[in-house]
C-alpha cells in the first residue's frame, strides 16, 4: 500500500518541484507549445484514512459561467471543476492507499493538463 512518504519520494526523485512542503507540493509542467501549467498536490486525512488532492487552476470566474463550468466538468475523464475564490481549478482527490506511482504520475499528467487545455480554450492566456 502507496504512503505519502513514498509519494513524496519519487516526485523528488522524479520531478522539479516548484515547492516542496510536509503536506503537499507544486509542480509547473512545461509543455512542447512552451505553455506552462501549475498543479498542487496535497495529502489530508479524511473518512479514517490518507488521501491525495491534486488542483490545477484553470481559468479566471469572469471566463466561466457556472452552468458551463458544470456542462463541461461532465466529459473529463478524471477530476471536476471547482471554484476557489476567483478560479476556476480541475480537481481530483484519491485515497493514497489506493494509488500505485504509475497512476499517480498519470493523474498528475491528466490534471494539469485538462486545466490548461481549458485555459487556453476559454482565455487564450497562460496565467496559471
Amino acid at each position: 500500500m502507496l504512503t505519502w512518504a513514498e509519494i513524496q519520494e519519487h516526485v523528488r526523485a522524479k520531478y522539479k518541484l516548484a515547492e516542496d512542503h510536509e503536506d503537499g507540493f507544486k509542480l509547473v509542467w512545461r509543455y512542447d507549445n512552451e505553455r506552462l501549467q501549475q498543479i498542487f498536490v496535497n495529502c489530508y486525512a479524511a473518512l479514517g484514512e490518507a488521501w491525495c488532492n491534486f488542483t490545477s487552476p484553470a481559468c479566471r470566474r469572469q471566463d466561466l459561467d457556472p452552468a458551463t463550468a458544470l456542462e463541461r466538468s461532465l466529459n473529463f475523464a478524471v477530476g471536476s471543476i471547482c471554484l476557489d475564490g476567483d478560479v476556476y481549478v480541475v480537481r481530483y482527490s484519491a485515497p493514497i492507499g489506493s494509488l500505485r506511482l504509475p497512476t499517480f504520475d498519470l493523474l498528475l499528467g491528466v490534471i494539469a493538463s485538462t486545466a490548461d487545455h481549458l485555459e487556453e480554450e476559454l482565455s487564450g492566456g497562460d496565467d496559471f
